[in-house]
């Protein structure tokens, strides 16, 4: 079988998949996207590098940029995309000689817009996002500010994503709250595939204790007392470190001997400093019990989990991550931001814990709480590593999935009308 994944940036979501696919003999796989890793490669699986859009007109004055403005820059940039992604895929069809017998594309972005113009021969499963609605943002509208999105764009992300599903043969998504949120057309034949972690590499160190030890000459997590954990794509407001700071001049006067570390994925040098300087201003006097540091390399953040005494996961007002995965599979003690999503994987009270974090003194109350009955809640640590063991182990998930594909193929080959009603939950 030849497949080729569609996503903007290397490797996205299908990291493990694609790898699990070039593992099996006789398939062959082509990775598209516009960004590159040269730090990653995945055995198996050749890349191959899309033209990226022509750049779009600068807005001159981003602060007094209207909703309407921003909506328009997306949908131009997807329709761009659209376009690019469909001439470099013909030089991979024309001048390379590869069609693929199955494409998996990211719904999101637009890349997707013409490559069943492309590709006609071959099936098209899509991998969808989050789905906004209306509903949701009567009842987040705290937290919509915090979403990185205003309503008018929310709108024309539903927009490419419904192109995108109802143009393919296969709609997936990882998630059921996020398949429950598209229209009936779409949910009714949507395929719920979780992401899944490595449960043989993410494992609690030391038997299950907290595993306090010096990572590097700059990274020192050996210091007696307790360590408060929070990672994410910090240049995203929606990642909430700004909640999660705020607590923390609180949570200190109550644990002193409480530390912080902030773990930063995907920014910029500039980004990251400039957020240690937001940071020593709310802190004050305990700026420097809280650090904020570039990703480690795996090994390393693994560690840094592995220490933790409390790992705060939040998100607003949707979405899921994989550090939260990564986290459970430690035996993390987590706390978790209270929206649909995250309840799907964590059950309040039995493998972590929930919280609305719309109060700052209240959620450093609630980390003190946490913090004070840590030794009592080791069967908590204990039910996460479960949770992800049973039900979101990489390895079983991936045979799934591809399992999931080759079913849907052999149905397509047939015209089966079936193809499009529920196969996994």
């Amino acid at each position: 079988m030849r497949f080729l994944f569609l996503h903007y940036a290397f490797p996205g979501p299908f990291r493990y998949l694609a790898t699990y696919l070039a593992s099996l003999p006789g398939n062959a796989v082509v990775f598209a996207s516009e960004f590159d890793r040269s730090d990653l490669n995945l055995p198996g699986v050749r890349k191959f590098i899309l033209n990226k859009p022509k750049p779009l007109a600068r807005i001159h004055d981003p602060e007094k940029a209207t909703a309407t403005d921003l909506a328009e820059r997306d949908i131009c940039a997807a329709v761009r995309r659209g376009a690019a992604t469909a001439n470099s895929l013909l030089i991979l069809r024309r001048e390379q000689g590869f069609v693929p017998d199955i494409i998996y594309a990211s719904a999101l972005m637009g890349a997707g817009f013409y490559v069943r113009d492309v590709f006609p021969e071959a099936l098209l499963a899509v991998y969808a996002d989050w789905y906004h609605t209306d509903e949701e943002h009567a009842a987040y509208s705290l937290r919509r500010s915090v979403s990185g999105l205003c309503y008018a764009q929310a709108r024309v992300r539903n927009l490419v994503q419904i192109n995108s599903l109802l143009e393919c043969h296969l709609p997936v998504t990882a998630a059921a709250c996020q398949r429950k949120h598209f229209p009936p057309g779409v949910s009714s034949r949507m395929q719920v595939m979780p992401r899944g972690v490595d449960t043989q590499f993410y494992f609690p160190g030391n038997g299950g204790c907290r595993e306090k030890t010096a990572i590097n000459e700059d990274l020192d997590l050996s210091s007696a007392g307790e360590l408060v954990t929070f990672s994410g794509r910090i240049q995203e407001s929606g990642r909430g470190l700004s909640y999660f700071l705020r607590a923390l001049p609180r949570l200190f006067n109550t644990r002193p001997r409480c530390r912080a570390l902030v773990l930063a994925t995907g920014s910029e040098p500039d980004r990251v400093e400039e957020l240690r300087r937001e940071a020593r201003d709310l802190l004050g006097q305990h700026a420097d019990r809280a650090r904020i540091v570039h990703f480690a390399r795996l090994k390393e953040y693994r560690s840094i989990l592995r220490a933790s005494d409390l790992h705060v996961y939040l998100i607003a007002p949707h979405a899921l991550s994989a550090g939260v995965f990564e986290a459970m599979s430690c035996a993390c003690l987590v706390l978790g931001v209270d929206t649909e999503p995250v309840r799907e994987v964590i059950r309040h009270g039995e493998n972590g814990f929930l919280h609305d974090f719309t109060d700052y003194q209240a959620t450093a109350d609630i980390m003190a709480d946490l913090l004070d009955r840590a030794p009592a809640l080791e069967p908590v640590r204990q039910a996460a590593r479960h949770t992800i063991v049973t039900c979101y182990e990489q390895r079983e998930l991936v045979r799934r999935h591809e399992a999931m594909l080759g079913r849907c193929h052999q149905a397509w080959l047939r015209d089966d009308p079936l193809l499009g009603l529920p196969l996994v939950e």
